[in-house]
């Protein structure tokens, strides 16, 4: 509390002294240091405050200008003694930026202020100013300079859109401080973006503009990061993908949300994910078919075998049973008949997976068609037509017959289902370049295609429809068809091509390579090898694990003229080979229980003699592996078994001389 005291003399503000003495208290409260220079003298004056600005005790102060001026940096005096000059000849104001070395050795920087005295005469006589320490607020400006500086290159620089987006209430919209990035992004200048900023809007694909507005509104309402993924198409008519982050703030009075945005092209990193989803889903279909064929090839062994009992058992009843009724001959025809076509629909199912091997031949496609015809025609309802449009010069190509009949029966089996109220199939085929087919390596390729104008496949689910189990058919089919047959062209060497149309069909062409003519070849010489084969009267030692599989095919054997002598296992059959040979050919199997399997006595037999050795299997994905030993699939009738035992035991046909 102030208190007067009527005692107390009064202070005389305004006096000389109490001038001074403000001055002085002014002076020792300051941040800045006081200088006055005597021009005529060259005598100096620092404050307490400019000596401790720059680092000097009092004792060391040498009063005079040399102390200032040796202190300036030397990049920094010309500019003050240009500055000196303007000031005492043209009373320019003296107020410039220096570095002034401090005795410690670094540079303070300071703003030196001034104003010099002049006499009657217009001489300078004195100069008297200010030293403000600004080192700090110039390391900071450099420092936001240099920091500004690394953003403006940055974004010069970067492959993408740097801008500032705000949103109003009223829901307008500014875009300000756009990069040159932008129009690599969506071919537009930032002075051409800036001023019509709903062009960028106007370049979303619509059915992803819901998803990007309501990212904008939920960032707009929490102030949480706005990040999204959309596509574009720009002007030229490019499809592409942005991603978008924008961090938000809101503007005073509320009056919209401001976002400081970054916007990628990421084109490139999508296509690299869309080929590794189609890269795993492909994995996923191998697996699949992986885990199917060796589910199939496990179970392959056992039914052929079975089909083999059935199939011996038919035959033999045929043969040995005579007079029976038409009624009854046709019941066998049937059987034989399903029992072979039980085996084909096995080899079918293997080759999808690519476990059964090929019996390729010389064949037409347009032939192919022209046998199965019939059985077609049987299989479509009439309110289904057929036209035929076949090559009438076809190409030959290499392939097993069995199964392009079976391809093709599949192909009009899908497109009879996909008709139920009636419609037309076509089967085509023809040959071209290979060109028109991308997925074909060779020169030429021949074509069969079936197409029909039924319902249709959704394009979302066209690359699915060869996966094993999938269907179209909403559970009606088994979903094996299209891939046992992309099964089969793949084995092949050839490509499989599906182009359908929601409401207007589906066409699905077979594509296959070319091959040469085949070679004529003597038939009748061929023949009567295998004819008279069957006659031979040979000793065959016979090995199958399978009771009802051995004794069907001694049957056989014997009936058609064999000396047989059954073993059970390899153990017991090498046993029989050394102690009741000779023997003139070996049949066996190749999958038995024991450590001696079918390759192993092939490879044992052929070693110690010149015996000829045949290997059996019920599972195509089994094959000998021993050079120089023929194969027969299960299950097989007489005359595929007479024709390999005339192979074996027979010396090769020599082709006719040149006439």
């Amino acid at each position: 509390m102030i208190q007067n005291d009527e005692e107390a003399p009064r202070l005389d503000l305004n006096s000389p002294e109490a001038t001074s003495e403000r001055l002085e208290r002014a002076i020792a409260l300051s941040t800045q240091g006081v200088w006055d220079w005597d021009l005529r003298t060259n005598a100096l004056y620092w404050s307490s405050q400019q000596m401790e600005i720059l680092g000097l005790r009092p004792e060391e102060f040498v009063p005079d200008a040399s102390t200032f001026f040796d202190r300036v940096h030397p990049d920094d005096r010309e500019m003050v003694q240009d500055a000196l000059t303007r000031h005492f000849e043209e009373g320019a104001r003296y107020d410039l930026t220096i570095r002034t070395r401090h005795s410690e050795g670094h540079y303070v920087t300071g703003r030196v202020t001034g104003e010099a005295s002049f006499d009657e005469d217009g001489a300078a006589y004195r100069m008297t100013g200010v030293f403000l320490d600004v080192t700090e607020e110039k390391a900071a400006i450099r420092a936001l300079e240099a920091s500004e500086q690394r953003f403006h290159d940055m974004a010069m620089n970067v492959p993408g859109a740097i801008f500032q987006y705000t949103l109003y209430r009223d829901g307008s919209s500014t875009i300000d401080h756009m990069n040159p990035g932008c129009f690599a992004l969506w071919e537009l200048t930032a002075a051409e973006i800036q001023a019509v900023p709903t062009r960028i809007w106007e370049m979303v694909v619509p059915e992803d503009m819901e998803r990007v507005q309501d990212a904008v509104v939920r960032s707009a309402k929490t102030l949480e990061l706005c990040s999204v993924q959309w596509r574009i198409v720009t002007p030229s008519g490019k499809l592409k993908w942005v991603h978008g982050r924008g961090t938000p703030t809101r503007l005073p009075d509320d009056e919209g949300t401001v976002w400081n945005s970054l916007l990628f092209d990421i084109t490139e990193q999508m296509k690299i994910a869309e080929q590794l989803d189609r890269s795993r889903e492909v994995l996923h279909h191998s697996q699949k078919l992986e885990a199917l064929g060796q589910l199939t090839g496990g179970i392959a062994h056992d039914f052929n075998n079975h089909l083999m009992v059935i199939l011996g058992s038919l035959t033999s009843f045929a043969v040995e049973v005579s007079g029976l009724a038409e009624g009854h001959a046709n019941l066998i025809t049937d059987a034989l008949t399903a029992t072979r076509r039980a085996a084909e629909l096995t080899k079918g199912l293997l080759s999808f997976a690519r476990q059964a091997p090929l019996e390729p031949e010389h064949l037409s496609l347009t032939e192919v068609v022209h046998g199965t015809e019939r059985l077609i025609r049987r299989i479509l309802p009439t309110h289904i037509r057929l036209r035929l449009e076949l090559d009438p010069c076809p190409a030959w190509v290499h392939l097993d017959r069995s199964l392009v009949e079976n391809s093709l029966m599949n192909l009009i089996i899908n497109a009879r289902d996909a008709m139920p109220r009636g419609g037309q199939i076509v089967i085509s085929t023809g040959q071209a370049p290979a060109v028109g087919c991308p997925e074909m390596t060779c020169e030429r390729a021949a074509w069969l295609k079936v197409s029909d104008d039924g319902e249709g496949i959704p394009e979302e689910l066209l690359h699915r429809v060869c996966e094993p189990f999938f269907s179209t058919k909403q559970g009606l089919g088994s979903g094996l068809g299209l891939s046992r047959i992309h099964g089969f062209v793949s084995q092949s060497n050839g490509a499989l091509d599906i182009a359908s149309k929601l409401g207007e069909g589906t066409s699905i062409t077979m594509w296959f390579p070319t091959a040469e003519a085949p070679r004529r070849q003597d038939a009748d010489e061929v023949q009567r090898v295998t004819t008279d084969a069957a006659r031979v009267s040979a000793r065959v030692l016979f090995v199958e694990d399978e009771p009802a599989v051995r004794r069907t095919l001694v049957r056989i054997l014997e009936r058609e003229g064999y000396e047989v002598t059954p073993a059970e296992d390899g153990e017991q059959a090498l046993e029989l080979f050394r102690s009741d040979g000779p023997f003139d050919i070996v049949l066996s199997d190749i999958q038995m229980p024991g450590a001696l399997q079918g390759d192993d006595l092939a490879r044992t037999i052929t070693a110690i003699s010149d015996t000829p050795v045949v290997l059996m299997s019920g599972n195509p994905g089994f094959r000998p592996r021993v050079a120089g030993v023929s194969y027969l699939k299960k299950p097989f009738d007489v005359v595929k078994l007479n024709a390999t035992f005339a192979e074996t035991l027979s010396p090769p046909v020599a082709p006719p001389e040149p006439s």
